[in-house]
């Protein structure tokens, strides 16, 4: 993993790291596998999809599920800086759900890679 603050993304980064880049829920042993950011779709009652290219979200799917207020900015933040600069994503510590959609995951952090 390069440094997150080379190139052209000091200002980004400077924003994610000073809101907040790890946000928590209840967790598990699994990872993703780093991936590039396929969409972000923000559904009527405000929660967030974050989807990846191929089913690499650990789960067997390809889709996170963020409900919670608290980290629906920083993970917005996150997918978006992933899209515009061409980054990966990882989410560690992830937990598989049937819901909404099945082998849908929920992670404690998420980290943006090179």
């Amino acid at each position: 993993m390069k440094s997150f603050f080379s190139k052209s993304c000091k200002l980004v980064a400077f924003f994610i790291l000073g809101s907040v880049l790890v946000f928590s829920q209840q967790a598990s042993a699994v990872d993703s596998k780093t991936s590039a950011v396929n969409a972000v779709r923000v559904f009527g009652s405000g929660n967030i999809s974050i989807s990846l290219k191929g089913d690499n979200n650990g789960c067997g799917g390809n889709a996170f599920w963020v409900s919670d207020a608290d980290m629906k900015q920083t993970a917005m933040s996150i997918a978006l800086t992933a899209i515009t600069s061409g980054k990966k994503i990882k989410a560690r510590n992830v937990t598989c759900t049937n819901s909404p959609w099945p082998n849908t995951a929920t992670a404690s952090d998420i980290t943006l890679f090179d």
